[in-house]
């Protein structure tokens, strides 16, 4: 990206921050409103109400951010190091554990457990289930970077497809109100968590929307954020989890770590650090007037980088078609008496004062 794109990239990532710290600080003091044996906040409370215009606002902020970073963000696919690895580790980790909390709740009985209904209990299975299942997509996705693609779509689903099904076992739950102020938070949560996940399996299959990755990237950075710490806090002051168990709080946190290690290596990596010419070959499977309305637009930045190194094969993708013969006009004769007609008069009697010359010539001499 350019450097004027990773400023404004910086500059919403700073804000995502700051959003995530501010408004987890007001939803702290907000759960003190809560009322845990109505699942609802106390009338008139404030709190509560700053914390959702908070909330929309930051969604709001964050698709214009997506808007205005549209075709300007290009990562490489491979794009791998450190913070990859501790990003997949931290996520693996807290899906293992959220697994581990969720399955001893299968050996009590379904109104012990949830108090609730079949279909909320085997949605309970199958989120358990497919957290074990991004658990070994993690550990795949850091082992075989190259592996087929089945494999890896079979894997990389498993993500996505966890947090839709806990947007589906909250709505069905039914020992909570369904428009209880938590549980409504939960799934929205979890529905931007999907949305981020998808485009991040996007770019694993070399089919990346670097834009939109990075607008539900941020959101899900702030919802996990503000979901997570205020509910863990409030765990630890009032001595009861605020939702089914500790694990949710876990894996909000770890979820908000992911996204935010995702995010900062976007910003900080090497095919990120203001590689134009990256942005060119991002282009490569797009007709050739693109390649060309692309370069006008770079050439008119200012250039900072040492691009010296740089051969021929290197810029130009090779999928770019060459130009097609019926484009050029060396066939075409030329005839100079019709194209060229006044320089063809000059010639001729140039051409005939230089043989009046020559023969008037030959008597001086012959006189001689």
């Amino acid at each position: 990206m350019s450097k004027s794109t990773r400023i404004a990239f910086s500059i919403f990532l700073a804000l995502a921050f700051f959003l995530s710290v501010f408004i987890s600080a007001l939803r702290v003091m907000a759960l003190d409103d809560f009322e845990a044996s109505t699942q609802y906040f106390a009338h008139g409370a404030t709190l509560y109400r700053t914390v959702n215009y908070l909330l929309l606002a930051a969604v709001l902020i964050f698709f214009v951010c997506g808007l205005y970073l549209r075709g300007k963000v290009a990562l490489a696919p491979s794009d791998r190091g450190i913070p990859f690895y501790f990003a997949n580790a931290v996520l693996g980790t807290s899906l293992a554990a959220y697994a581990l909390f969720s399955f001893p709740v299968f050996f009590r009985t379904a109104e012990e457990a949830f108090g609730a209904s079949p279909l909320t209990d085997a949605l309970r299975l199958f989120c358990t289930l497919f957290a074990v299942a991004g658990v070994f997509f993690c550990i795949h996705n850091c082992l075989f970077p190259n592996a087929e693609r089945g494999r890896r779509l079979l894997f990389g689903l498993s993500v996505p497809l966890f947090a839709v099904l806990n947007v589906l076992y909250l709505y069905f739950d039914t020992t909570t109100p369904l428009n209880a102020p938590n549980k409504l938070f939960d799934q929205f949560t979890y529905v931007f968590v999907a949305l981020y996940l998808l485009y991040e399996l996007r770019v694993l299959f070399h089919a990346p929307r670097y834009a939109a990755q990075c607008t539900f990237g941020l959101i899900a950075m702030v919802f996990t954020a503000v979901n997570g710490f205020p509910s863990f806090i409030y765990m630890l002051t009032h001595g009861e989890p605020l939702n089914v168990n500790a694990a949710h709080d876990a894996l909000m946190i770890s979820l908000f770590l992911y996204t935010a290690i995702r995010m900062l290596h976007m910003l900080f990596s090497e095919s990120a650090r203001g590689d134009r010419v990256f942005d060119l070959l991002n282009q490569a499977e797009h007709p050739a007037t693109d390649f060309a309305q692309r370069a006008d637009e770079i050439e008119g930045e200012e250039e900072t980088e040492d691009h010296s190194q740089l051969t021929f094969d290197s810029v130009i993708p090779s999928e770019i078609e060459t130009i097609p013969d019926t484009a050029l006009v060396y066939d075409v004769p030329i005839d100079l008496d019709t194209e060229m007609p006044e320089k063809a008069e000059e010639s001729a009697e140039k051409g005939e004062e230089e043989a009046q010359e020559a023969q008037d010539s030959v008597p001086e001499n012959e006189n001689a």
